[in-house]
């Protein structure tokens, strides 16, 4: 049987998060949240400037690290 990691970043209004759990009950795979050290934060238009800018400069967030087995899974989505 395959084993599927679907990784995914989602606001504070948590749309992202509320596809990737509905995606998680009719797929089953598992979930994982890339969650920032540091939460962006401002009106939406801030953030995606912030984004574009650490695009831009290659720029990597520090990241909260949670223990992921990645040797375990087939696909990463």
């Amino acid at each position: 049987m395959s084993h599927v990691l679907m990784a995914y970043y989602s606001q504070a209004n948590g749309n992202t998060r509320s596809i990737a759990k509905r995606i998680h009950e009719k797929c089953g795979y598992d979930l994982f949240e890339i969650e920032t050290m540091e939460p962006y934060q401002g009106s939406y238009d801030e953030i995606v400037e912030r984004g574009k800018w650490e695009v831009e400069h290659h720029f990597e967030p520090v990241l909260k690290a949670d223990a992921i087995d990645i040797p375990h899974y087939d696909t990463i989505i």
